[in-house]
């Protein structure tokens, strides 16, 4: 199972991509994806909690 440090791992690895990326559309994409996993990292963190996957908002990534 991953772990939220996992997560974490993948927006980084999102994120150096979308600085090597060649077009503004595949940059997008792979920023969007890193936004993703920061969702998955911030839900994945809440499981467990008092009541279960709490609701919270992505943090927001600059570009």
């Amino acid at each position: 199972m991953s772990t939220p440090v996992d997560f974490k791992d993948h927006v980084a690895d999102c994120l150096r991509m979308a600085e090597q990326a060649k077009t503004q559309t595949h940059k997008a994409l792979l920023l969007d994806l890193a936004q993703a996993w920061v969702l998955l990292a911030e839900q994945a963190r809440h499981v467990g909690g008092p009541h279960g996957l709490e609701s919270s908002q992505p943090a927001k990534l600059s570009n």
